[in-house]
């Protein structure tokens, strides 16, 4: 006798909470970066400036959809977001 396989469903992979605050803080914070190191302010002041803003913001949508989320989480999303917006601009 020999054994059959059988096809177990697969699991869904569990949605990244932070995917749409991100982007969406990304595309927002954009400009900003931009008017910021335009208008001479240090690198340094406006990295630690957008992180801020980044944080507020994914904070802000998913209070809004009600998610809860580690707050380290959201601290080194929104660090990688303001390197990324400063690399950019």
């Amino acid at each position: 006798m020999t054994a059959k396989l059988i096809a177990m469903p697969s699991q869904p992979k569990e949605p990244n909470p932070l995917f749409l605050p991100a982007s969406d803080a990304d595309y927002v914070l954009h400009p900003v970066a931009e008017a910021l190191l335009a208008a001479g302010v240090p690198k340094k002041r406006a990295l630690a400036l957008l992180r801020i803003a980044a944080r507020r913001s994914m904070r802000l949508a998913l209070m809004d959809a009600g998610v809860k989320v580690n707050a380290r989480l959201i601290d080194n999303r929104a660090r990688r977001i303001a390197a990324k917006l400063v690399a950019a601009a």
